[in-house]
C-alpha cells in the first residue's frame, strides 16, 4: 500500500471483499468440465457455492472518496500493485526474484520509482533480475554498468549475451547513445518505413 500511495495512483487502501454466490446451472457445468481435480469438483458442488475474493481499491480525488473494483483499475496498477509484492518479498526475505520485461503497462517513471526502491532499501542478498526492452534505464546514473547486460543475435541467429562493463565503452560515454549508435549491440535492420500497397 505504501508504494501505492508514492506511487501517484490516489489509492489511499485496499480491502478484500470475500462473498459467496450460489452455484447455477450453468456454473455447474463449467465446474464439471474445469481442468480441477475431482475431489474439488465434488466439494464445490457440495458446498453448492463459490467463494470470490475482490480486492477493492480506495481513492482519493477532487470529487471526494471513491472505490474501485479491481477489474476496473487500470493494467498499470495491476502490474504496480504485483511489484509492490514482489518488492515487498524480496525485501523480506533475502531472496531472488526474476521479472520478465518489467516495463509491461506501467509509465517509465514507475519503473524508475520501482529500481530506486529496491536499490535504496535491500539488505543482504537480495537480488532481481528484470529484463526490459527500455533503453532510457541506460541514461540513469544509479544503475552500475557491471550489471547491465545484452543480448545480441550472432549472424548464425544465436543469442549471445554481453555485459557492458566489459564492451570497453569510456566512462565519459553515455550508454543511451552508445547503444542508439550502435557501438554496443548490432541494432535490427528494419528496412523502409514505406510498404508496397501492391503486395
Amino acid at each position: 500500500l505504501q508504494m501505492l500511495k508514492a506511487s501517484d495512483f490516489n489509492i489511499t487502501d485496499l480491502s478484500l471483499d470475500d462473498r459467496e454466490e450460489s452455484i447455477t446451472p450453468e456454473m455447474e457445468k463449467t465446474i464439471k468440465s474445469a481442468p480441477i481435480p475431482e475431489e474439488a469438483k465434488v466439494e464445490m458442488l457440495r458446498r453448492g457455492t463459490l467463494k470470490h475474493d475482490e480486492i477493492l481499491f480506495q481513492h482519493t480525488g477532487d470529487g471526494g472518496e471513491y472505490t474501485l473494483h479491481e477489474q476496473m483499475e487500470s493494467a498499470g496498477t495491476h502490474r504496480f500493485l504485483g511489484m509492490s509484492v514482489v518488492l515487498y518479498y524480496v525485501l523480506h526475505h533475502n531472496n531472488f526474484i526474476p521479472i520478465d520485461e518489467v516495463e509491461t503497462s506501467i509509465h517509465y517513471e514507475l519503473l524508475s520509482y520501482f529500481i530506486k526502491l529496491f536499490l535504496a532499501n535491500s539488505e543482504g542478498s537480495s537480488q532481481l533480475l528484470m529484463t526490459t526492452h527500455d533503453i532510457n534505464l541506460l541514461n540513469e546514473g544509479y544503475i552500475r554498468r557491471d550489471v547491465v547486460w545484452f543480448t545480441d543475435k550472432s549472424r548464425e541467429g544465436a543469442t549471445q549475451l554481453k555485459r557492458l562493463s566489459s564492451l570497453g565503452l569510456h566512462k565519459t560515454m553515455n550508454p543511451y547513445h552508445a547503444y542508439k549508435q550502435g557501438k554496443l549491440v548490432d541494432l535490427p535492420f528494419l528496412g523502409s518505413i514505406y510498404l508496397d500497397k501492391e503486395d
